[in-house]
This record gives structure tokens, C-alpha cells and sequence, in this order.
């Protein structure tokens, strides 16, 4: 997960608090899985990286 992702930001500030939530709950795979959707669409931000 490097870079900035091509559709950064299009998570509403709802959406992402709510996939932090999940993968916190999640198995090591699907955390990882939640973790790169948040990068992926979530706004910029170096705790995201």
C-alpha cells in the first residue's frame, strides 16, 4: 500500500469511521483487506499509509 490511491477521498467521513470500526473486529486477512479499501478511498493522510 504506497501512493496516493487513484479515487483518494471518496469516502464519506461516516463510511470511514465505519470500515475503522469493522477492522478492528476483523481476522488478519479481511483487516488487511478493510485497511487497503480505506487507503485506497479514504482522504490522505499519513496515519492511513
Amino acid at each position: 500500500m504506497d501512493g496516493v490511491g487513484e479515487h483518494q477521498n471518496s469516502l464519506s467521513q461516516e463510511q470511514l469511521e465505519c470500515l475503522e470500526r469493522i477492522a478492528v473486529s476483523c481476522e488478519a486477512q479481511d483487516r488487511e483487506t478493510v485497511l487497503t479499501i480505506i487507503h485506497e478511498f479514504g482522504p490522505y493522510d499519513a496515519k492511513h499509509t
